[in-house]
């Protein structure tokens, strides 16, 4: 039995100014083809516990199940929106040792 799961680990460092809503979201496709605007496919969002702003500490997060999505090609994406509006005041996030 195939059941797929993902493993990855995020740091990050200062706050975002303006962004109610800051971390890094975990997302996959299945319409996606890995060629053009992704913006312009359907993806769904993987909930997480993702680590406080400015922790500055490596945070694990296990495995995601990913056996209920049912495709056979998929995609995974991690996508942050930040404020951007000057020095230490843009989170700066980091995503490491991703496994699937």
């Amino acid at each position: 039995i195939y059941n797929p799961e993902l493993s990855f680990e995020t740091w990050t460092r200062y706050a975002d100014d303006g962004i109610t809503d800051p971390e890094v979201k975990l997302m996959y496709s299945t319409d996606y083809q890995g060629t053009g605007n992704p913006e312009d496919y359907t993806w769904n969002e993987l909930s997480y516990s993702y680590p406080a702003e400015n922790s500055q500490s490596w945070t694990s997060f296990g495995t995601i199940d990913l056996s209920t999505i049912s495709a056979d090609n998929v995609y995974i994406a991690f996508q942050y929106t930040s404020s951007g509006t000057g020095a230490n005041s843009s989170a700066i996030w980091e995503v490491d040792n991703v496994k699937i």
